[in-house]
Formats: C-alpha cells, structure tokens, sequence
C-alpha cells in the first residue's frame, strides 16, 4: 500500500483562514451591533419629541375649547394657564415634563411650552439633557 502524498506546506492553512473569516465576521456583527443601539437610542429621543408635541397640541385644543365662538371675546392669559393646568390634571406626563404657557405680547397670541428631562440610555451616563419643544397659538 502506497501512502498518498501531502504536502508539508499546506498544513494549517484552512485554519488561518477559518481563524481570520472569524474575526472579520465579529468586527461586521459589532459594527452592526452598534448601528442597533444607535438607532434604538434616535427612536427614543424622536418618541419623547413626539409626545411633547402632542401634549403641547393638546393644550392648544384646550385653550380653543374654553372659547366662546359666539362672543368673539378673547381668551386672557389667566383663562389659558387655567387650562392647561386642567389639561395637565387629566393626563400623564413624563417625569420631569412640565407644561407652561405665557404670553409675549399683550395682544391674543400665546406660547406652550412642553419641557421635558430626555433619558440617558448609556450605561455610565452622567447626566441627561433638558429639552423644550415651543408653539404659537393664535386662537
């Protein structure tokens, strides 16, 4: 019986290969990894803005409905803090959101402010940042 012949300078080569196919396949999936958690994180900012400005909607459709059409009288910043401060009983907010409303002329224009504290999704995050989101209501 004759043993077939193998080369000595093959040996090992399919198991570098296998090896180095390996780690780029690791960098990919971390890259990818990181792509998610990137996207997680821009999908929770966007969330957060979204309910701020359908809150701030929300107070404006309150002031609206506190109007009487028939009058034509215009709403006073009293009236209009008084119902957002109704608004805001009635429904649940971030923790940290606030809602405000002010009046930067003396005419029938108002301003609702929704500010909110965004979450920190990083482990080891120091801190969290304070954002607003700002509408003009002229009833």
């Amino acid at each position: 019986m004759i043993a077939p012949h193998i080369s000595v300078r093959q040996g090992g080569m399919a198991l570098l290969e296998a090896m180095i196919s390996v780690v780029v396949l690791s960098v990919g999936l971390l890259g990818l990894a990181g792509l998610q958690l990137a996207g997680i994180k821009s999908n929770q900012v966007a969330y957060e803005r979204s309910v701020a400005t359908m809150h701030a909607y929300g107070v404006a459709d309150r002031i609206r409905a506190g109007m009487d059409p028939d009058k034509r009288v215009p709403v006073t910043l009293s009236q209009a803090q008084t119902a957002a401060a109704d608004w805001v009983s009635e429904n649940v907010l971030f923790p940290g959101e606030s809602v405000g409303v002010s009046q930067p002329t003396g005419g029938n224009q108002f301003i609702i402010r929704v500010t909110w504290t965004e979450r920190c999704l990083e482990t080891g995050c120091s801190g969290s940042g304070t954002r607003s989101f700002d509408t003009e209501l002229l009833p």
